[in-house]
């Protein structure tokens, strides 16, 4: 014998408490996941930011030592690049006594926070020398890195990282061939 249940409505229409709860868990546990998605995307920017500047302010440097024919020096910092002039072009840098630091000024600082210089190779090798490390640009377009001429360096691999991204600025100071990955 079958029993039938009569349901009545009274006219009601709409969801029950337990459908709108379960759309609601489903709707927040979305909106977590995008929450950190969308972070981890907006940090990431920023490092690509900072890292392609960095590039930019080296590979500037380089243009406007071969453009104004003056000596232009990068200084890298474990979170920081220093940009310095020459005043008077020629009076800056000798081959042999090295540089005349009153002959510069400095015209730029930029901070790359949160990125960290982590390494910095000379033909694959981790540089023994603490920052800031030098890269000199002279008129050719040629660079001298850590005091070491062109033709002695084959390559300079530049790392900035933090805990989610790593970029590689390599720069061949013989061509003056600068790349960023």
């Amino acid at each position: 014998m079958l029993i039938k249940e009569k349901v009545i409505h009274n006219g009601a229409k709409g969801f029950t408490l337990v459908e709108l709860m379960v759309v609601i868990a489903v709707v927040v546990a979305i909106a977590t996941i995008a929450g950190f998605s969308f972070n981890t995307m907006v940090a990431r920017t920023r490092a690509d930011q900072k890292a392609n500047n960095v590039f930019g302010l080296i590979l500037s440097s380089r243009a406007k030592a071969m453009g104004q024919t003056r000596t232009f020096v990068v200084e890298i910092y474990t979170d920081r690049v220093t940009v310095l002039r020459e005043l008077t072009p020629g009076a800056g840098y000798d081959p042999i006594t090295g540089l005349n630091t009153a002959n510069f000024e400095q015209i730029n600082e930029y901070e790359f926070t949160p990125l960290v210089l982590t390494d910095f190779q000379i033909n694959n090798t981790s540089s023994t020398t603490s920052p800031p490390h030098t890269i000199i640009f002279i008129s050719n377009g040629q660079a001298i890195v850590d005091g070491l001429y062109p033709q002695d360096v084959g390559s300079v691999d530049i790392e900035l990282s933090n805990q989610n991204s790593e970029y590689h600025i390599v720069l061949y100071p013989y061509t003056g061939r600068l790349i960023i990955r």
